[in-house]
């Protein structure tokens, strides 16, 4: 490791560090443990200050702080709403605080959180924050955290962009990677896109569908292994000697099927639970998680639709084509035509109208959602002038109020 230099900021390189790191809000934790060690639990401040892309990715690294630290590791809260983050932060100290940069920043503006004494800062997963358009918001945080407090930065991916945000906020920082899938064989496998809550759903159905004779269900954190032997008993599997049954620190030993609960840290993980050559491999990920399995895989995995899922896509594709035959039946389009039929000579019809449809679907998701018209005011004089004359009430005949018929002179 090379010798720790000084910028004119006071940050030392051995204080920041990079990592590349897969998105598993679980291993956040592990990743943090140079910070966690100078946190003072009795200092009564917040001392850690982690930013993530989104409510539920905040939610989960503090989750996977609890699990992995227990009930005697520094009080963890997750800012997923900034009001609520709020009163929770006036009614006691917070040492580690996770968030968005949207909701820590307003925070920090409405006074609520005070960052000057921070001893770490870390974001988590840089590449999904500049992606989510919170750049501007991490950048309004970055320029209220002092200049000497140590940063980890944690992405999934290498850009322009990162690079830029590592230059500014980690000078010099050390960099550590995952491990690639190395010299071995590619392994094939496919995967079930599904978010981390549904993971549990997920496996149920995956069981029922593929009625394996027996299967091991991989998994890294105790969390994860609670809700997969809870899940199994549901089923009907108890016990380690049961065909179905979750496996953590061990090999498939030969099972018809490997389901991947949690994403291997590296490649080394993967082949170590892919060691007893399983018939079939699934992996539950989140779509972000996607190039990384690839990665450590050292193949393309392809996607797994289950029953819901099919049928949703097969809802979408008949309601698709039920479009196209009405514009078929309405008119001929001849522009159409004549703009596509040089293309025949280098690829089929159906391939052409394939790659039109997809430019659709691309178009639709881009364009934004329709909102109601507001009502439209018309001038106080227009409105008189639309508006029907109000009729009038008959008045009976008697004289004026407060008049008296005048004394006759004698």
């Amino acid at each position: 490791m090379e010798e720790n230099q000084a910028d004119p900021a006071g940050i030392t390189r051995g204080q920041n560090k990079v990592y590349l790191l897969p998105s598993d809000w679980a291993a956040a934790a592990q990743v943090l443990a140079p910070l966690v060690e100078r946190i003072d639990a009795t200092a009564g401040v917040t001392q850690l200050l982690i930013l993530a892309a989104s409510a539920e990715a905040a939610a989960g690294i503090a989750r996977g702080w609890v699990a992995l630290r227990g009930e005697g590791a520094p009080r963890i809260v997750a800012a997923t709403g900034a009001p609520r983050a709020a009163r929770v932060l006036r009614a006691g100290a917070v040492p580690v605080l996770v968030g968005t940069p949207r909701e820590v920043l307003a925070l920090i503006r409405g006074a609520s959180l005070k960052i000057g004494s921070l001893r770490g800062l870390a974001i988590a997963w840089a590449d999904e924050i500049l992606a989510s358009g919170a750049g501007g918001d991490l950048e309004a945080v970055m320029a209220e955290v002092p200049k000497e407090t140590p940063r980890i930065i944690i992405t999934g991916a290498e850009s322009p962009d990162v690079e830029g945000l590592i230059d500014r906020y980690a000078w010099r920082a050390m960099r550590a990677r995952v491990p690639e899938s190395g010299s071995g064989p590619p392994i094939a496998l496919s995967y079930i896109a599904t978010a981390p809550s549904g993971r549990p759903s997920a496996l149920l159905q995956a069981l029922d569908e593929l009625d394996p004779p027996s299967a091991a269900v991989y998994v890294r954190t105790d969390e994860s292994e609670r809700e997969v032997r809870q899940g199994l008993m549901a089923l009907g599997y108890h016990g380690p000697d049961a065909p179905i049954r979750a496996l953590r620190g061990g090999t498939t030993e030969h099972t018809a099927l490997l389901l991947l609960y949690d994403m291997p840290l590296d490649a080394g993980e993967l082949r170590a639970a892919a060691a007893g050559v399983p018939a079939r491999v699934i992996a539950f990920v989140a779509p972000r998680q996607v190039p990384h399995l690839r990665g450590i895989a050292g193949d393309n995995p392809s996607p797994l639709l289950l029953k819901g899922a099919r049928e949703a896509a097969c809802t979408h594709d008949e309601e698709i084509r039920s479009q196209l035959r009405r514009e078929l039946e309405r008119a001929t389009p001849f522009r159409e035509i004549l703009a596509l039929e040089p293309l025949l000579v280098d690829y089929d019809a159906v391939h052409l109208a394939a790659a039109a449809l997809a430019l659709l679907e691309r178009e639709r998701r881009q364009l934004p959602r329709p909102t109601q018209p507001a009502p439209q005011t018309q001038p106080a004089a227009h409105r008189e002038a639309s508006q029907p004359p109000r009729p009038t009430r008959p008045t009976p005949d008697r004289p004026p109020k407060n008049t008296r018929p005048l004394p006759r002179r004698p």
